[in-house]
């Protein structure tokens, strides 16, 4: 009897926590990969992926690429362009055949739309309903982290004021 008494405790305090120590670590995992497929998709009006289409999205206002030295490769030269709207900056990876692959998207401007009306100008009360408890709360910034890609949003008087956009590239 006594034996039974101990090898029920054990599994009640030992093995029964860790179980749900395991499924707690999932749950995170999945949200992490939930906040980057909703960073990627975020920006509609990023529907195209070349350089051209990019730049047809608004008037252009200004755009510059600088080249950089690969970090991977020494004998490589990468490309990185940005282009700024009235209220949009988009920095990028230039890819072969004119595709970007985005690094930064800044927001200032409510014309740019984000999904599910996360825009500049909305309540930032939106943002905690729709994508839950963030990375990181201060005065001003709500951060979501994904397991590659963050944005975070900054609010003035409750209302988003600007979204920023960050892509893990390697």
């Amino acid at each position: 009897m006594r034996i039974k008494i101990i090898v029920i405790t054990f599994l009640f305090f030992i093995y029964i926590p860790s179980i749900f120590a395991g499924e707690t670590a999932k749950n995170n995992c999945l949200g992490a990969s939930k906040i980057d497929e909703y960073i990627f998709n975020a920006p509609i009006f990023m529907k195209g992926k070349t350089l051209s289409e990019i730049r047809n999205i608004g008037k252009l206002k200004r755009e510059y690429s600088e080249k950089k030295q690969n970090p991977h490769d020494a004998s490589l030269i990468d490309t990185f362009v940005t282009l700024q709207f009235e209220g949009l900056e988009i920095y990028g990876y230039l890819k072969k055949q004119d595709i970007l692959w985005p690094i930064r998207i800044i927001i200032t401007e409510p014309k740019w739309k984000i999904s599910n009306g996360l825009d500049v100008g909305t309540p930032s009360l939106n943002i905690l309903k729709l994508l839950g408890s963030p990375t990181l709360k201060t005065d001003n910034k709500i951060e979501y982290c994904g397991e590659t890609d963050c944005v975070y949003f900054y609010e003035d008087k409750k209302i988003i004021s600007k979204i920023e956009f960050h892509y893990y590239l390697d």
